[in-house]
């Protein structure tokens, strides 16, 4: 039988297959480099604005865990203000005001908490996400009517609970919904940090 006498539906079905094998080869090959083409151009980035957006969800998320795990203290975040790479430096300042909450002894002890601290921001690739690490406090403020004029003790124990959270608190984590960062997913990336933005590079394998 020749290829003339063959139905049409083993036609389609030969040309589905063809363009799977097309796709595939596409993905597994051109894919790679083409990411690596477009970031040796023109690097993925993000703006504070979008850093400040996807914590402060980030936070929200991350205390709700934590008050249904059993944990005391609980944050309210009001206001957030990112700054990246101030004076040419390779960090990240962050800004909070936040009501902060002690569960104790039947009652909720209620708190207003400014902090301010930098750190160095670095890409999990497992986790295809930005965190803030090595913390360094800059400025607090803790203040409460339930607390004496004395209460470095409290304050000390208040900001280093916040300092943890922030470590564990990713400031942003790659969307597989959005093409340039499902793409950039499937590539080692390193982040730099440039004046008002964070870049991603693709670490070129040799």
């Amino acid at each position: 039988m020749n290829s003339s006498s063959l139905p049409s539906y083993v036609f389609l079905d030969q040309h589905k297959k063809w363009l799977m094998t097309l796709k595939l080869f596409f993905i597994f090959v051109f894919l790679p480099q083409l990411i690596v083409g477009c970031a040796s151009i023109t690097p993925y980035s993000l703006t504070s604005k979008e850093l400040e957006s996807y914590t402060r969800t980030a936070i929200r998320q991350f205390d709700n865990e934590q008050l249904q795990s059993g944990s005391p203290l609980s944050f309210k975040l009001q206001d957030i203000d990112i700054e990246i790479g101030p004076d040419g430096r390779d960090v990240i300042v962050l800004e909070l005001d936040m009501e902060a909450a002690l569960n104790a002894l039947l009652m909720k002890v209620p708190a207003t908490l400014y902090l301010k601290v930098e750190g160095e921001p670095f890409y999990d690739g497992k986790e295809k996400a930005v965190y803030i690490k090595r913390m360094a406090l800059i400025d607090s403020r803790l203040e409460s009517s339930f607390f004496n004029a004395e209460i470095d003790p409290v304050a000390k124990q208040a900001f280093g609970m916040v300092a943890q959270m922030l470590e564990h608190v990713p400031v942003y984590r790659l969307n597989g919904n959005n093409l340039a960062e499902q793409m950039l997913m499937t590539a080692p990336l390193n982040i730099k940090v440039v004046p008002g933005r964070i870049a991603f590079e693709i670490v070129s394998q040799k």
